[in-house]
């Protein structure tokens, strides 16, 4: 676990730190693991953290074979289970920074399927059926109910450019700020100012004044999307508490009253993020 830089506190002026995790999502999966595919532990790094060339095709084989099980389609209580386990590679491997930025090889799974493991330890029984066609195509996933509903997912991103820049912050100084501010309509310039500033305070207002905003701009990138029922927005991971989220709530579901998909939610792949329906 990371520390941030120190903002206000919900109650009163109090102080607390931000923290950024450097893991993969929840600690305990409340889905006990099925049977799921093996993926071998990599050899250690070098002292230097570098990974050989052989090294560096180990892991592209093993991802590819946990992709492959992701497109056939396997049971939630695999998919679960897997995930885990590809994540507990994925520090072994040293690629955990490669994660953080949704960085090649680790793209998909940082950016599509990450969120969908939070939303699936929510509201989607073990027994369901999931799949991801990993194709840049909507929908991101697939996910077949017991009650017979097909459910089409999307996931997009919210806060993306202050996630990119905090993240890049934490992978090179191994210190990371919760929060900048910034939405994602804000330019380049603006963000390269800001992180180069020391960290500063922001009140949970503040916090919660952008999160709104930084909700809007990620809902209104799809309007116009026809391929998808349900939306997951891929929000910051534990900067604000779940129950500020619930307070949040009637902000962020007044924005989206005439939106096209018929399910929204906020999810985070941090274990004391948001995991909201929306709509």
């Amino acid at each position: 676990m990371v520390v941030s830089g120190l903002v206000a506190g919900a109650f009163g002026r109090s102080l607390y730190r931000l923290r950024v995790r450097g893991t993969d999502a929840d600690p305990v999966c409340s889905v006990p693991p099925g049977p799921r595919l093996l993926l071998r532990r990599p050899a250690d790094t070098t002292s230097a953290g570098a990974m050989t060339r052989n090294e560096h095709k180990e892991s592209v084989d093993q991802l590819d074979a946990f992709n492959a099980a992701l497109k056939g389609g396997i049971t939630v209580a695999e998919f679960l289970g897997t995930y885990r386990q590809v994540m507990e590679f994925v520090h072994a491997a040293g690629l955990i920074g490669k994660f953080r930025l949704a960085a090649d090889p680790l793209k998909k799974l940082r950016a599509e399927v990450a969120p969908v493991v939070r939303f699936a330890r929510c509201h989607v029984a073990p027994e369901d059926r999931i799949q991801f066609p990993l194709n840049d195509s909507v929908p991101d996933c697939n996910v077949w109910h017991g009650d017979g509903r097909h459910r089409l997912i999307e996931v997009t991103a919210m806060q993306g450019m202050e996630r990119f820049h905090t993240m890049t912050e934490l992978n090179e100084t191994g210190c990371g700020r919760g929060h900048t501010g910034l939405t994602d309509d804000r330019s380049a310039k603006d963000f390269h100012r800001e992180m180069d500033q020391e960290r500063r305070m922001f009140s949970t207002a503040e916090i919660e004044e952008t999160y709104v905003r930084g909700f809007e701009i990620a809902v209104n990138r799809k309007l116009n999307n026809t391929g998808a029922d349900t939306l997951l927005i891929d929000g910051p991971p534990d900067t604000l508490s779940e129950d500020r989220w619930h307070a949040m709530r009637p902000m962020l579901t007044a924005v989206v009253k005439n939106h096209p998909h018929r399910d929204i939610f906020v999810v985070a792949i941090g274990g004391e993020g948001p995991c909201l329906q929306i709509k």
